[in-house]
């Protein structure tokens, strides 16, 4: 039986063209092969998870949601490891469903 977790976790695949000698400051960025980012989505309500993902090695992104009980906490924590911290920003559905503290309506 598969538990549920507090944390999300999405792994995007990119696949981009060849890299560029000099890009410019406004274009994209390309990559020769096969680029993977990991971002760990839903952080900031489970401080003992929350830990654990940041203390994953390497480059992951932390995605944290507005007004949970250790979300100044675990931001910092990441911020202070050189993690990329994002804001995950509910917004109001089609369903109208209830969006939780820190939504936008």
């Amino acid at each position: 039986m598969v538990r549920r977790c507090a944390l999300a976790l999405f792994l995007t695949v990119f696949f981009c063209g060849s890299t560029a000698a000099e890009p410019a400051a406004d274009s994209p960025v390309f990559y020769a092969r096969p680029v993977v980012a990991l971002i760990i989505d839903d952080m900031g309500e489970n401080r003992t998870a929350g830990v654990h993902a940041i203390d994953l090695p390497g480059p992951v992104t932390y995605s944290f949601l507005p007004h949970r009980s250790h979300v100044a906490q675990l931001a910092q924590l990441a911020h202070d490891r050189h993690k990329e911290v994002v804001l995950h920003l509910p917004m109001e559905a089609a369903d109208h469903r209830s969006l939780g503290a820190g939504g936008l309506t």
